[in-house]
């Protein structure tokens, strides 16, 4: 096993009722001590109480209408307070804390407790939440150019995981553990072994550098790396997404020029939507700035 995956760890996943780390809430949470064999020792779930409505589209993702929350679940302060516990405890146990896109759930998880009066999650836990591992983040930088979905079913297809159950948080703090694991693994293998799996790739010696580079490094290492992969990671999206914008602004011109107006207004929707999600990139890892600086609602 790579030299930053060698112990326990704390599988952590959250679904929601959207994707705005400020905005939206937890509806369900899932944190379990995993085994180096990438079994359970120990899992603590959570259903909660929301105070806002789930929407139709996030109930079709996770199951959990805003009936059932409100009936069945936790005070959301009660279930907060017992999420943020379990990564104070992995970080003042040097455990890593790993969760698929994992910038996502703790920052949702730290707007929370700012909402809850608990302060900022790093306030609450008296530390920086580190390590940190990212089985996407670490995904995307050893392999960036593989094409297709890079979602966590198609990622655990890739490297042979079982996912079962999938958008349930359950399911998916544990199989992004055993996502890390195949990456761990891959950084024993020897070179020629590596150059071999990849063989069908255009540069398979790239591959046996990564895993090896990947392998040397310890938790402490890999954390501060992903800091600048996300950063990285995030200035190419935005790059791509500006020059789809400038593509855009040609059509939304060239439909004025043509009278298509119905065509210029769905460019322009577009557009707006494309500029909204400019806006809001933040390279920030494993934090969000926005979800500590911005209004909590």
């Amino acid at each position: 096993m790579a030299n930053w995956l060698t112990g326990k760890c704390l599988a952590l996943d959250t679904e929601t009722s959207g994707v705005s780390v400020h905005k939206d809430r937890i509806v369900t949470a899932t944190a379990a001590i995993v085994n180096p064999d990438g079994t359970v020792a120990f899992q603590r779930d959570w259903l909660i109480a929301v105070d806002i409505d789930i929407p139709a589209e996030a109930t079709a993702v996770h199951g959990v209408t805003t009936e059932h929350a409100r009936e069945h679940g936790l005070p959301t302060d009660v279930a907060v307070k017992e999420i943020a516990n379990s990564i104070r405890y992995a970080v003042h146990s040097s455990m890593p804390v790993i969760a698929f896109n994992s910038v996502f759930d703790l920052s949702i998880i730290n707007a929370e407790c700012i909402r809850r009066g608990l302060g900022t999650l790093e306030e609450f836990c008296g530390r920086p939440i580190a390590p940190v591992v990212d089985p996407l983040c670490i995904d995307k930088h050893v392999d960036r150019y593989r094409p297709g979905s890079r979602k966590l079913d198609a990622v655990c297809a890739h490297y042979g995981v079982t996912l079962e159950n999938a958008h349930t948080a359950a399911a998916d703090a544990v199989a992004a553990v055993h996502v890390a694991q195949r990456l761990a693994e891959r950084c024993r293998m020897s070179p020629e072994a590596l150059r071999a799996l990849y063989t069908d790739r255009r540069y398979p010696n790239e591959f046996a550098r990564a895993f090896g580079s990947l392998g040397r490094m310890s938790a402490a290492d890999l954390h501060a790396a992903q800091v600048v992969w996300y950063r990285e990671q995030t200035d190419g999206l935005g790059s791509w997404w500006m020059k789809q914008a400038e593509e855009l602004r040609h059509l939304i011109a060239k439909h004025t020029e043509t009278g298509n107006d119905s065509k210029r207004t769905q460019a322009e929707q577009d557009l707006a939507d494309l500029e909204t999600r400019i806006d809001s990139l933040d390279g920030s890892w494993p934090l969000r700035m926005a979800s500590t600086q911005g209004a909590l609602s």
